[in-house]
């Protein structure tokens, strides 16, 4: 039996739909699938770096900043998700695509990477996901389910939905 998929979850579950990535990692553990681990990161880059093994396959999952279309799912390859343009996707003030590109530097990149952001538009403390946003859960769970069970060979899927 090969690895199981790493899911890292990026986030603050107590900022609206910045909770996204903690919200996946928690649903899918409930679904207790055996070709899927979860990693929850609250706290900041480095422990995104710490989260993987370099022969590890990983998609991370974050919240993506507003730009008009709440729940809007972006996946990126991990080349595509260090990208200056990738920076515009992350709601953290040190973004997501500056850890990946940091971890390339230093060699700390898992063997694969994909990022799934998911666009937000309610970030303020003790608000929940908002309804597109939790509409959209649905369709990343479905999709890692797909992640899982196959190669993951980022230069033949599809960048955006």
């Amino acid at each position: 039996m090969s690895r199981p998929l790493l899911v890292v979850g990026v986030g603050n579950r107590d900022r609206g739909d910045d909770a996204v990535g903690p919200t996946v990692c928690d649903r899918l553990d409930r679904l207790g699938d055996p070709a899927i681990v979860t990693h929850v990161v609250e706290t900041g880059g480095t422990e995104l770096l710490h989260a993987w093994t370099t022969d590890d396959d990983v998609v991370v999952v974050d919240a993506a900043s507003p730009d008009g279309h709440p729940g809007r799912i972006t996946r990126l390859d991990g080349v595509d998700a260090m990208s200056p343009h990738a920076s515009s996707l992350s709601t953290h003030a040190v973004d997501v695509s500056a850890w990946l590109e940091l971890g390339r530097l230093v060699g700390m990149l898992p063997r694969r990477l994909q990022v799934v952001a998911v666009e937000g538009c309610e970030f303020e403390h003790g608000e929940a996901l908002t309804e597109p946003v939790e509409r959209a859960v649905g369709d990343v769970l479905t999709l890692i389910g797909a992640i899982a069970r196959t190669p993951l060979r980022p230069s033949a899927l599809p960048r955006t939905r």
